[in-house]
């Protein structure tokens, strides 16, 4: 589960998606499908939050970094005697796969942090858990453990005798470490989020707070003011489908059509075109707007919009210089862009964490080649 590394060249749209624009079947539909698209995380899944879990000594949850699972994760794990306790469910006795999402860019030489590991209070070996390349690049270890039948603990800690420096996501039995099933794209789309960590790990972030997958598999965003972004460079022209959630009059918004930002959101700002998500602010910087360059059409707005905390949609037509937005189905704005400083023909997409105590979820982002004129959704 090794993240894509950063700058990677331009695919093309046709390229991410698919060999012909011919190939690439009809658009699918406009609007959300009313509930959650993609499917939520069991609740008997074999699977442990470590922000959720036991904590000893140091250990502390924290949401600093960007990428990880649930709420949070676990770091201050760099004080001998901080640990973490998972609990999980099996319902079979033996040796299985026990899988640990962790980051670590700290261990020494290149080599392994190693943390000390007991199963229902015995000692096992020590876990060793590979370097990463940073805090915010995660990874997955998996062991054999020996399990009873019922409810187990399995904890991780740090021992005298380990090394390095390493933060916890989460614990899960079985072959697959994902408990989130990829949601399908609409019919001729490319997913670049389908819910899965996995496809998570293709996306970077710019700037301050973070992300994370949330119990419902969908991205959650938190502080900011960030940026994150997909490091597949697009060439258009194109559709950008995804779905977006408000639980409270909070600000976010998709980035289209920027440069590569490396660490810096005001580069999407600057030099891409912001769709904004907010329920009340000026015309030309509420849900819909172009931000500030052209607002939406007020009447199509509300009689398209569906009220928080429910999901909408966006489809968003990247032809040229011009960006069209339909709200769940609905053409909402028709925007041509003039300045020489931003151009559509090539560029990266995101979307928005905007500030502390700002909310928004995201979910089934996907793309897909147009023609060479504006088309319905």
């Amino acid at each position: 589960m090794s993240a894509r590394p950063l700058g990677v060249p331009s695919l093309g749209l046709a390229g991410l998606v698919c060999l012909t624009l011919a190939s690439c079947g009809p658009p699918g539909p406009g609007a959300p499908t009313g509930g959650p698209s993609d499917p939520a995380v069991p609740a008997d899944a074999p699977y442990s939050e470590a922000e959720r879990s036991d904590l000893t000594g140091s250990a502390r949850s924290s949401a600093e970094h960007n990428g990880y699972s649930g709420s949070g994760f676990v770091d201050g794990l760099n004080a001998v005697g901080a640990g973490v306790t998972f609990t999980v469910t099996t319902d079979r006795a033996g040796a299985q796969p026990v899988n640990l999402r962790y980051a670590d860019g700290s261990a020494p030489s290149g080599g392994s942090t190693t943390l000390s590991t007991s199963v229902n209070g015995t000692a096992v070996e020590p876990w060793a858990l590979p370097a990463t390349g940073g805090p915010d690049r995660w990874d997955v270890a998996t062991r054999e453990l020996v399990l009873v039948a019922g409810t187990n603990t399995i904890t991780v800690r740090r021992g005298e005798r380990d090394s390095g420096q390493v933060t916890l996501d989460a614990l899960s039995l079985g072959e697959n470490p994902d408990p989130c099933s990829p949601a399908a794209p609409d019919p001729g789309y490319t997913a670049l989020f389908d819910g899965t960590l996995a496809s998570f790990d293709d996306w970077r972030l710019a700037g301050a707070g973070s992300f994370g997958r949330g119990d419902d598999c969908t991205l959650e965003s938190t502080g900011g003011l960030g940026l994150l972004w997909h490091t597949a460079e697009l060439e258009g022209p194109y559709s950008l489908r995804l779905e977006w959630r408000l639980v409270a009059d909070d600000n976010g918004g998709v980035f289209v059509g920027f440069p590569d930002p490396g660490g810096d959101p005001w580069v999407a700002v600057e030099q891409g075109y912001e769709v904004q998500i907010d329920a009340s602010d000026e015309a030309d910087r509420t849900t819909g707007a172009v931000y500030t360059f052209q607002g939406a059409d007020p009447e199509a707005v509300a009689d398209a919009l569906n009220p928080v905390p429910a999901w909408n949609s966006y489809d968003i037509h990247v032809v040229d210089g011009t960006v069209r937005v339909f709200l769940n189905g609905a053409l909402v704005n028709d925007f041509t862009g003039t300045d020489p400083a931003r151009d559509l023909s090539s560029g990266f997409v995101g979307v928005q964490n905007h500030g502390p105590g700002d909310r928004v979820s995201y979910r089934d982002i996907q793309v897909r080649p147009l023609g060479d004129s504006p088309a319905s959704p």
